[in-house]
């Protein structure tokens, strides 16, 4: 038969105790009554519609609706704790605002012909744990509060989320790649809910304020690639995210505390697309490494977008270098550590490959301040650790075994090495074909250095069998490479200087051959010294090699060598120059007139004295 909403109130009244209630065959009339509210102030009722809030609060436990109901009012069913179920027919159109709100539905399925759930409509049903939603709009704060929800099944119908619309229930994904027609998410529509995962469809193109705030767990978005502008808060305090690429092509705003402390992300990626990032955007990144930005230029930037992380130790990746020139000179933006393409090895930051790195990289194992230390530049097997294995690295790096390549490294800084009066020369030595002999390279130097490397260009007949770091530079670590014209670097790990006027820091062990011509020279070359901060370029220096051994001339003809009360004496018949080897690799040069000369500033030993090309071996005591 036919009801009305007078005949609802009567049963919210007069029933108490009415646990079932079959409607299914009733037809809904509507009823007005200005002079006599029902409820309130509510006196107008349509037909086909649950009447709102009659049976507000009753203790219905079952309930069959009517064929060809269009609607279910307000709050219709708002309090009926013990409503677990209900099948709502398939001519229902409407769910008006807070219709089940607080009810104890368990789960509820909707109908295709759903085209709006009210505000509110199931807000605070502490057991209601799933829904299907096939279509429709769902309105503001539609399921807010329901803390068992686990899981909702959104439909190609549904066409908006209001806000608030999921906010504080267990949601742990939602997926609604199938809503094709979906095209706004609301304010805090799934904030403060355990959600992993977030699929949204591409038809997506507005979210609202704080969206996704405050998801704890979340881990991945599929943001649409119709979005222009994240508003404000939008995945703030999202502290489980750690993927890296969720902005897409079409964002050109970023709102106030949209990613706010996002604790975990690492690597951050900013589109071309982007024009402005708003207030603390991106502040509490503690754990932030690297930014990479693809803006030709850049964003604008409001207050403090970056509060709280430590931007010079973040890297900022750039198109090219052109562009890192930009963002060195924008405000925020030059606060990080700006990337450019940059040689791997190049550890000082000069532009080039040498012992100067090797320096660097030492002081580094060991604990040592370097005024320039590019991090990424040094860490050569780019496994996170700067260590002997790296170091190892650069030495092939530097004697050519591999070729250092570009990559993406950190601010340029002109290459800048100037040149020094100090040297590396060759101390004058006699060897005779067949024979095998060992040559000193000497270190004259009036500032301190801890490395060095240079070539050594050996003459046809002349062939490096070996060498070792000198007496004075024991604690140094000697590298030889191969050929005619061998690399040698000669340095100390622990960052051991040569003070000054060294003498032989580096020993060569050479074998002479039958293609030995008289008058070769051996040539230093493209000499490097290096102390703990830069590298300076000396000159090069050649000696001549005197094919006859010192023992064949210790009776020279027409010169006399030798020693006298603590002195070395040196009669010759012409002006000339004389070198003086120590057996220690020291090398001292003496100027000697025609004549009786007399050295006595000599400390006693044993000494090589070459004259006019001859050796004299020489004992001073």
């Amino acid at each position: 038969g036919e009801m009305n909403a007078v005949d609802f109130k009567f049963i919210a009244d007069s029933l108490p105790l009415l646990a079932d209630l079959n409607l299914q065959g009733v037809s809904i009339l509507a009823y007005s009554n200005p002079q006599q509210p029902l409820v309130a102030t509510q006196f107008d009722y349509p037909a086909n519609e649950l009447p709102s809030a009659l049976l507000f609060g009753t203790p219905l436990q079952s309930l069959v609706l009517p064929d060809g109901l269009q609607a279910i009012g307000y709050a219709a069913l708002a309090g009926c704790s013990s409503l677990t179920a209900i099948d709502i027919p398939p001519t229902v159109t409407q769910i008006g605002d807070y219709a089940f709100s607080g009810s104890g539905l368990t789960s509820v399925t909707l109908p295709d012909s759903v085209a709006l759930i009210g505000r509110g409509a199931f807000a605070r049903c502490p057991a209601l744990a799933s829904a299907v939603v096939p279509s429709g709009q769902i309105g503001a704060q539609a399921f807010s509060g329901c803390t068992s929800l686990t899981s909702v099944s959104l439909g190609d119908g549904v066409t908006a989320i209001g806000s608030e619309a999921f906010l504080g229930t267990a949601l742990a994904a939602v997926d609604a790649t199938q809503s094709t027609r979906l095209s706004s998410v609301g304010d805090f529509a799934l904030a403060s809910t355990p959600v992993v995962l977030v699929e949204l469809p591409q038809s997506v193109n507005a979210l609202g304020e704080a969206a996704f705030l405050a998801d704890s767990l979340l881990t991945d978005v599929a943001l649409p690639a119709s979005i222009a502008a994240l508003p404000a808060l939008t995945f703030a305090e999202n502290t489980a995210m750690t993927r890296d690429s969720l902005l897409t092509g079409s964002v050109t705003a970023i709102g106030d505390y949209a990613f706010y402390n996002w604790s975990n992300v690492r690597h951050f990626y900013i589109p071309a697309s982007v024009e402005s990032i708003g207030e603390r955007a991106m502040a509490g990144m503690i754990s932030l490494e690297q930014i990479d930005v693809d803006a030709l230029t850049p964003p604008a930037t409001a207050d403090s977008v970056w509060a709280g992380v430590n931007q010079p130790a973040v890297k900022l990746g750039t198109v090219d270098n052109t562009t890192a020139a930009l963002y060195e000179q924008a405000d925020q933006w030059k606060d990080f550590y700006i990337l450019h393409d940059y040689l791997l090895g190049d550890v000082n930051g000069d532009g080039l490959v040498n012992v100067a790195d090797i320096n660097a990289v030492s002081s580094w194992i060991i604990g040592v301040e370097v005024p320039v230390f590019i991090f990424p530049a040094a860490d050569l097997d780019e496994n996170g650790t700067i260590n002997i294995a790296d170091l190892n690295k650069l030495v092939d790096y530097i004697l050519g075994l591999e070729q250092p390549r570009v990559v993406r490294r950190v601010r340029a800084l002109d290459a800048n090495v100037p040149t020094t009066d100090d040297v590396l020369s060759v101390a004058p030595f006699s060897i005779r074909q067949g024979e095998q002999q060992t040559i000193s390279i000497v270190l004259n130097n009036s500032q301190r250095y801890n490395a060095f490397q240079c070539h050594v260009a050996l003459p046809e007949g002349l062939e490096l069998v070996g060498a070792r770091s000198g007496q004075r530079a024991a604690n140094h670590q000697t590298v030889v490479g191969s050929g005619q014209q061998p690399l040698l670097m000669n340095f100390s790990l622990t960052l051991d200087y040569y003070p000054g006027s060294e003498g032989t820091v580096l020993q060569l062990d050479v074998m002479a051959n039958a293609e030995l011509a008289e008058g070769a020279v051996v040539e230093l070359t493209d000499v490097v010294l290096a102390d703990g901060v830069q590298c300076f370029a000396a000159p090069d220096a050649s000696t001549a090699i005197d094919r006859l051994t010192g023992v064949d001339n210790l009776t020279a003809v027409n010169d006399r060598v030798y020693g006298l009360e603590g002195a070395i004496v040196i009669e010759t018949d012409h002006d000339t120059r004389a070198q003086v080897v120590a057996v220690n690799g020291t090398t001292r040069t003496l100027d000697v007139a025609a004549g009786h000369n007399e050295f006595g500033d000599i400390d006693q030993g044993v000494y090589i004295v070459v004259v006019n090309g001859k050796s004299h071996k020489v004992a001073v005591k």
